[in-house]
């Protein structure tokens, strides 16, 4: 009888077994899972608990204190499944966004408690807590619980980075937060599917996905997303791999005929301009490539520096530039290494983690790169949401390798006193930013305000202040006193942008409030003209022809 000669891949070093893979790694039980899960939400919770604090600001006015629809409470729910997003805001001017999810949050909230700013902050905050701990979660089960240690260093890193201010301490970022929380749920759902099967599994990780692409159209990438992580990092059962590859298709179909047939009526005449998107302007495309790459540039500064932050980074804040400008040349360069840098290891182990968080940074910020397509704003802090997940976790793996050096638990990352003197003080110096950033949110005022004096360059920060102080209510001495402050900040935006319509219109109604009449229909007439859709003008020049 011959005897079966053992594989020398069994084997180390003077005969001794080598453990199969995953083998002799302690795992967290589920009592120390829950643990490090409360750990990261007390985080979350203390990064963002002076929010609650925080009034209505920006983009609060179109989603909630402006919207019919939402102010209908339950009773609208109706309407926002079969309506534009900002329908409730402009139903004359809708546009072609369809994100009912975060308006049936606020009309549940408005329900409850109307205008109190307080429960909608909450609800953003326990969202975000969620999506912290979702994410934990994912990443956890994504290396199988190989990489604990880096997956829970990348969730703190991400619960506290400024950066994510602009989504949770505005209210109407809910939508984000809650696309963020199903898109992760939905990966958490098919790894469970894929590991016990279950048509009920199956079934609830795309509903899932189909809850987080109707909060906002972010999670699109997704649909490559899921099944290169089941072919790829989990690709242990085929089969299964295919019918959630197929179930993310339908579901992004599905979502997208929906989409079709209930905005099919809408048309919008809204158009988007240089004061919204620098990049719409007609441009050489050596000088639209260069900015673009400039502003991919500013993301990483903003990513490893996060300061100053600002709610708008609109034209004259980020310049046209060309391709020898050093800032390009340096985005260029380090994209460049990115890129080559997670393919070459992607070549080595198709399970490599850091090519994971590179190319998951690379593929979520590509969306919003304004290359495929121009999306609302030229730069925005709320787009780098997903993204940061790949550089939270790519820090992570590098603080993991540099604090642990092979002393891996599952909370060996509480116990290293090497790796605790590394992210103590990076987590503290994120806090004491976010904190500080969540107060500037208070209203639109302090928020203007503050961002006006790091961003002094910014023409719509100018409008933004202005156009605030002529919406204040008071009595006629106060809207007096307010139009005369208004009138050099909107005189400053035109200045630094001479096409700026709607600064127009607002320095012609202040001059109209003033009863200096021929100053009023001046800047009135010169929003027509270039705006000639400007509806607003158009209404406030009627009635300066027929006063008395």
């Amino acid at each position: 009888m011959s005897k079966k000669i053992p594989d020398k891949k069994q084997y180390g070093p003077a005969g001794t077994v080598r453990p199969a893979e995953g083998v002799g790694k302690k795992r967290a039980a589920p009592g120390t899972r829950s643990y490090l899960w409360l750990l990261l939400a007390i985080v979350a919770v203390i990064a963002y608990a002076n929010t609650l604090n925080n009034g209505f600001a920006l983009d609060d006015n179109q989603v909630i204190l402006r919207n019919e629809v939402v102010k209908k409470g339950f009773a609208g729910f109706h309407e926002i499944f079969t309506t534009p997003y900002h329908y409730g805001w402009n139903a004359l001017n809708a546009d072609k966004l369809y994100r009912p999810l975060s308006l049936v949050v606020f009309a549940s909230v408005y329900q409850l408690f109307e205008l109190n700013p307080m429960p909608y902050h909450f609800v953003n905050l326990l969202l975000f807590a969620a999506c912290v701990v979702a994410l934990f979660s994912c990443l956890d089960k994504i290396f199988d619980g190989r990489r604990k240690n880096a997956a829970l260093i990348a969730s703190i890193l991400f619960a506290l980075h400024p950066i994510h201010t602009e989504v949770v301490a505005n209210i109407k970022s809910c939508d984000e937060l809650l696309c963020f929380l199903f898109a992760f749920l939905s990966i958490h759902t098919f790894m469970g599917y894929l590991r016990t099967g279950g048509a009920g599994r199956l079934l609830a990780g795309g509903m899932c996905l189909l809850l987080s692409i109707f909060a906002k159209e972010t999670s699109y990438t997704f649909l490559l997303i899921i099944p290169l992580l089941f072919f790829i990092y989990r690709n242990e059962h085929r089969r299964r791999a295919l019918y959630i590859t197929g179930c993310t298709f339908i579901i992004g179909l599905c979502c997208l005929l929906v989409r079709y047939f209930v905005l099919y009526d809408y048309h919008t005449l809204s158009h988007m301009d240089v004061t919204e998107n620098l990049l719409v302007a007609p441009l050489p495309f050596d000088t639209r490539l260069a900015t673009i790459f400039y502003i991919l540039g500013y993301y990483i500064r903003l990513l490893i520096l996060p300061w100053p932050l600002s709610c708008d980074y609109s034209i004259h804040t980020v310049t046209y530039v060309g391709l020898t400008n050093v800032g390009v040349i340096a985005s260029l360069l380090g994209y460049l290494f990115l890129a080559v840098y997670a393919i070459i290891r992607f070549r080595k182990d198709h399970k490599d983690p850091y090519a994971f968080g590179i190319f998951f940074y690379l593929g979520n910020l590509f969306l919003f790169s304004n290359i495929p397509f121009l999306v609302g704003s030229a730069m925005a802090e709320r787009f780098l949401f997903f993204s940061s997940v790949g550089y939270c976790f790519a820090v992570a793996l590098l603080i993991e390798h540099f604090g642990l050096r092979g002393r891996e638990t599952p909370t060996s990352v509480l116990r290293s006193s090497k790796l605790l003197a590394i992210l103590i003080p990076v987590s503290i110096f994120y806090l004491a930013l976010t904190i500080s950033r969540n107060a500037d949110w208070i209203d639109d005022n302090t928020l203007y305000d503050r961002d006006l004096k790091h961003m002094p360059s910014d023409a719509r920060l100018h409008y933004f202040v202005g156009d605030a102080l002529m919406n204040v209510q008071g009595t006629r001495e106060e809207t007096h006193e307010n139009t005369l402050a208004a009138i050099p900040l909107l005189q400053q935006a035109i200045d630094i942008h001479p096409g700026y319509a709607k600064a127009e219109c607002d320095l012609g109604i202040a001059y109209a409030r003033l009863a200096q009449f021929d100053s009023g229909e001046k800047h009135l007439l010169r929003a027509l003209q270039l705006d000639p859709t400007a509806e607003l003008a158009m209404g406030d020049l009627m009635q300066l022809y027929f006063i008395p």
